[in-house]
């Protein structure tokens, strides 16, 4: 998975918003094959325990979503 081409707005975008979020979607696309994923840890090889959660010593005093990106 690689990082969401966010669009804020794109509901009221009006034709200069249009057209800057048009070329940056096609330069994304045109780098697509090229750009890193994200580094998420893994489900099923022992991040997490049975019940889904994130082993303690993986994030030790963080929260949040970015505990579960890979450093």
């Amino acid at each position: 998975m690689v990082a969401p081409l966010v669009v804020p707005g794109a509901d009221r975008a009006g034709d200069a918003d249009f057209a800057e979020y048009a070329a940056r979607l096609r330069n994304r696309l045109r780098t697509l094959e090229t750009e890193a994923p994200v580094a998420f840890r893994h489900q099923n090889r022992g991040d997490y325990d049975d019940d889904l959660v994130l082993r303690p010593h993986l994030a030790p005093g963080r929260r949040g979503l970015g505990v579960h990106r890979a450093e």
